[in-house]
């Protein structure tokens, strides 16, 4: 959890011992462990958390890496809203036609039916989104090279000079 949400808690408890599965959560709220089959892992390195939602059966969550990564894995999984304020998790899961596994702030029910995503299709479309990202990052550095703009790259997350008041960079 990025937020201690118990609510989504609770109901991933309930989930868990309706289909006989082990929780093991990963948050910095050692506190929350609810019943035996409920496991609180704090401090836990970036290769531990990827192996943890790489080889998880189902992926609980309400993070937008989570998230990311959970498509990444092709993991089933239950996405839930954090506030009405969160725009990123929906609009990525509208895209990619993920809504089935989408649980809004209102609602904090994991379904009884559980629709399968179908990665084929998050991929496809994922596809198509990655290459429009490709093309425009081509555009845009062939329209400095033909401007013979300065490209100067002096850090990773720069990414090129351009000219503009107070000499500013353009960074990830």
């Amino acid at each position: 959890c990025t937020v201690n949400d118990r609510a989504m808690l609770k109901e991933a408890c309930r989930y868990a011992k309706k289909h006989n599965l082990k929780i093991i959560e990963i948050s910095n709220y050692a506190i929350n462990s609810l019943s035996p089959w409920h496991e609180v892992k704090c401090n836990v390195g970036i290769e531990e958390w990827l192996g943890y939602i790489k080889y998880s059966s189902v992926f609980c969550t309400n993070s937008f890496h989570g998230l990311c990564f959970a498509i990444i894995f092709k993991k089933s999984l239950f996405l839930f809203q954090r506030d009405r304020n969160d725009y990123r998790m929906p609009n990525l899961i509208n895209k990619f036609g993920m809504n089935s596994c989408f649980i809004e702030v209102e609602d904090r029910k994991i379904p009884e039916t559980n629709q399968a995503v179908n990665f084929d299709e998050v991929y496809k479309r994922l596809s198509v989104y990655r290459n429009k990202s490709i093309d425009f990052i081509k555009k845009i550095l062939l329209t400095f090279k033909k401007k013979k703009t300065d490209n100067i790259v002096t850090n990773w997350h720069q990414l090129v000079r351009i000219d503009v008041p107070n000499n500013s960079f353009i960074t990830h």
